[in-house]
């Protein structure tokens, strides 16, 4: 049974940002803002992924922002913020370690996502946040569209995501948020 809720899951996530890739294609795509709670939804997709692997995941969130609340398409966010760790379970060991931080600053909200996996070789930094690729000798399963689809959340929403990485000491990837999708701005003005 467990096996089958993980292939189920694994399909859903393949048909979302199958989905997600062909809107993000068009000159402009829906996005439905509402509100999120950062901290519960970030705590509900580490809890899928801890029960949905058979590794051993441990995740550390800090968020001494302040700000609780995101502006955001939830759906959209949720699929980025699951690529993203979906990447870093994937390309690590058996015993995983996930650092999640918020950031903020005038401009920006940012989510970092840390591992300590393979890391990316800088042959394959240009092409990750493309459509379909997979980087040469990857031994992962699937099909190269979940970074492409955290590229398309980000620029949907104004901002960007960035990614800093050495082979074999993992990866950091940054999602730049405006603060217009935060709160920052509404207390400011309060």
């Amino acid at each position: 049974i467990g096996h089958a809720k993980n292939e189920t899951k694994r399909l859903a996530g393949l048909i979302d940002n199958i989905l997600n890739i062909s809107l993000f294609g068009k000159k402009s795509i829906p996005v439905h803002l509402e509100e999120i709670e950062i901290e519960t939804t970030i705590k509900e997709i580490t809890e899928t992924h801890k029960i949905s692997t058979d590794k051993k995941v441990h995740y550390q969130f800090t968020n001494n922002t302040g700000i609780n609340l995101l502006m955001a398409d939830k759906q959209l966010f949720q699929q980025a913020l699951t690529n993203v760790i979906d990447n870093a379970i994937k390309y690590s060991g058996e015993d995983v370690h996930i650092d999640i931080i918020c950031q903020s600053d005038n401009r920006h909200f940012r989510i970092i996502c840390e591992d300590k996996g393979e890391g990316i070789a800088s042959s394959s930094l240009p092409y990750v946040f493309d459509k379909f690729y997979r980087a040469p000798g990857s031994k992962a399963g699937g099909i190269g569209l979940g970074l492409a689809v955290v590229k398309g959340f980000c620029e949907a929403q104004g901002g960007e995501v960035r990614l800093e990485t050495e082979p074999g000491k993992g990866c950091i990837f940054t999602l730049h948020l405006p603060t217009e999708t935060t709160y920052i701005n509404q207390l400011k003005n309060e």
